[in-house]
């Protein structure tokens, strides 16, 4: 199976959104989010955790210089956090996965959400 894609949400100042439904994490393929002309804290990530079990989300590194490292959000039973995180260390460069983050979880019961901050 592919990776889920996630539909990042634009925000306009002064207008109401509605949030954005999260989607599902391939458990084999993970998640991509769309960084490809962004600003770094212009795009927050909702992560949500829809089991009774700890679950542990994983933004792999880049493929470019920066990317040295993934990052690892711990869940607690049916957690949500959000979080920000810098496009030089987590975007893709190259590939099938150019211009996007990749989020990982150990199963589909873990959701991701993208919204784009004006």
């Amino acid at each position: 199976m592919a990776a889920t894609t996630v539909v990042n949400t634009s925000l306009k100042f002064n207008e109401a959104q509605t949030l954005p439904a999260a989607v599902a994490v391939d458990a084999t393929d993970g998640a991509l989010v769309d960084y490809s002309n962004k600003e770094d804290a212009r795009i927050l990530l909702i992560l949500e955790n829809g089991t009774t079990s700890e679950n542990t989300v994983t933004v792999k590194a880049g493929d470019s210089i920066q990317g040295i490292s993934d990052l690892t959000v711990t869940l607690a039973s049916s957690e949500k956090k959000v979080i920000t995180v810098e496009s030089g260390k987590y975007m893709h460069v190259s590939g099938q996965n150019r211009g996007c983050i990749l989020i990982t979880a150990g199963n589909a019961n873990v959701k991701v959400a993208a919204i784009e901050l004006p």
